[in-house]
């Protein structure tokens, strides 16, 4: 059939389609005149047509609609062909051209002007649906999985959170960040929650946390505790977290130890490493008087800040290791254990640890002023073992040998007095130290204005080592 007859029946059939059955049989008889296969092919298709149909809606079309054959009423003249064309393939003459989408067929394409249908089955037809519903099932699970997982982290991250909050509050104190860290525990930055004053607060490590390591961190307080001498740092407060890790508050010193100091400023003055160790020995004056050995006097357990006005004051910490003069019922260190810090220990005490006396700490007074004259250990070595043997074995050279600056006959000796090999050979105790440093004549003696002025010079250093709480 070419396309111009197959137009003419459409045509022919959608204007019967608006006629009644008498009109009909006459406008068929006048417009296919003798061609009565023309009027066989637009009957078949008026057999299957139901004028009742709900794809009949052309009747209401404006009359210019139907006069040009375009718009609306030419879409629904094509869809009304297409549906018929459908029962016509299937038979199903029930339905009279309705579209029965799950029963029979569906139509696939239509266009204005012309229609293509086909007949499908319904599993066929709904396969597409079939597919998005899946797709649609998949996303939404996904969805579903995504928020379950998303609700699941925000309640593990708010109870981290809670943890973490509840872990930085140990009594009135909230930590800040950690400042500092020992072999025994670690130091953090704090904030008493009332008198909003910082403070120190240290911990005591979890992986040393024995019996021994806590009679030894207990002691620490109670021992720093009763020690008032300006240069010995304050304990505020001690205590437990629900937890049972130990810990105590002390003033929080937003300065430098002696270590960072040479590495700074390199070998000190003569004049400033005696300002400086003066203070020290005042410290410990009052420590030995109370018969109390600090053991572990190093650089860096000698802080240097600013204090009431006053730049280069010193003070004092960890006092871990400090040990009564006179035996204790408790022996709290292991039997045959060296405690304290290779470099700064005295002989005797590496050849008898358990040797309590007041002059193994003006030994380390000793090796710390050489350390501040001249910017090197007395005894530098690769290893403690190094060390340990130069300390009992190797004679000491005296400072001058290494210092650029010039240093004072009587500082000269008493450094060397100080680290003697054998105890009787220093001097006498810790107030004869203090007497000779008193004693020693400077061409310029160290003074608050030089002091004030070295830490105005070097204030950005001081304040990146130092960070917050420097003044």
């Amino acid at each position: 059939m070419n396309p111009q007859r197959h137009e003419r029946i459409k045509e022919l059939f959608l204007n019967a389609c608006d006629l009644t059955e008498d009109r009909r049989n006459d406008f068929l008889t006048r417009e296919c005149g003798k061609d009565s296969a023309l009027r066989d092919e637009v009957e078949s298709w008026l057999r299957h047509h139901d004028t009742r149909s709900i794809l009949d809606n052309t009747r209401g079309d404006p009359p210019e609609a139907k006069a040009d054959g375009g718009g609306p009423a030419r879409f629904q003249r094509s869809l009304r062909a297409a549906a018929h064309a459908i029962a016509a393939i299937t038979g199903d003459l029930e339905t009279r051209g309705k579209l029965a989408l799950g029963a029979a067929a569906i139509v696939v394409l239509l266009a204005l002007g012309a229609g293509i249908a086909v007949a499908i089955g319904w599993r066929e037809a709904y396969a597409p649906v079939g597919y998005l519903h899946t797709a649609f099932g998949a996303v939404f699970g996904l969805l579903l999985a995504t928020s379950a997982a998303l609700a699941a982290s925000v309640r593990r991250i708010t109870a981290l959170k809670r943890q973490i909050d509840d872990s930085r509050v140990l009594g009135p104190y909230t930590l800040a960040r950690q400042i500092g860290e020992g072999g025994m525990g670690c130091v953090y930055l704090a904030r008493h929650a009332l008198l909003k004053r910082p403070a120190a607060v240290k911990l005591l490590k979890r992986e040393v946390a024995g019996e021994q390591a806590l009679a030894r961190f207990q002691r620490e307080v109670q021992i720093a505790s009763q020690l008032t001498h300006p240069n010995t740092i304050a304990i505020y407060d001690y205590g437990r977290t629900p937890e049972g890790v130990f810990y105590y508050a002390m003033e929080y010193l937003p300065g430098i130890h002696l270590g960072q100091l040479v590495s700074i400023a390199g070998a000190l003055p003569a004049s400033r490493a005696v300002y400086l160790l003066r203070q020290v020995c005042s410290s410990l004056r009052e420590a030995h008087e109370r018969g109390l050995v600090h053991r572990d006097i190093k650089p860096q357990n000698i802080m240097l800040c600013r204090r009431g006005g006053e730049a280069d004051f010193v003070k004092i910490l960890d006092f871990g290791l400090v040990k009564p003069i006179e035996p204790s019922d408790t022996e709290i260190t292991r039997p045959g254990m060296i405690a304290g810090t290779p470099l700064y220990l005295a002989p005797e005490r590496l050849r008898d640890p358990s040797l309590v006396d007041p002059r193994s700490d003006l030994y380390a007074i000793g090796a710390v002023g050489f350390y501040l004259l001249t910017g090197r250990e007395v005894f530098p070595a690769s290893s403690n073992v190094e060390a340990l043997h130069a300390a009992v074995h190797s004679a000491p050279s005296p400072p001058s040998q290494y210092a650029t600056g010039e240093i004072p006959p009587d500082l000269d000796r008493l450094v060397l007095d100080c680290l003697a090999k054998e105890p009787a050979c220093r001097p006498p105790d810790v107030a004869a130290v203090i007497e000779r440093l008193d004693g020693i004549d400077f061409h310029r003696v160290w003074r608050q204005a030089d002091a004030r002025r070295w830490w105005q010079e070097n204030e950005s250093r001081l304040r990146e080592l130092i960070g917050e709480g420097f003044t």
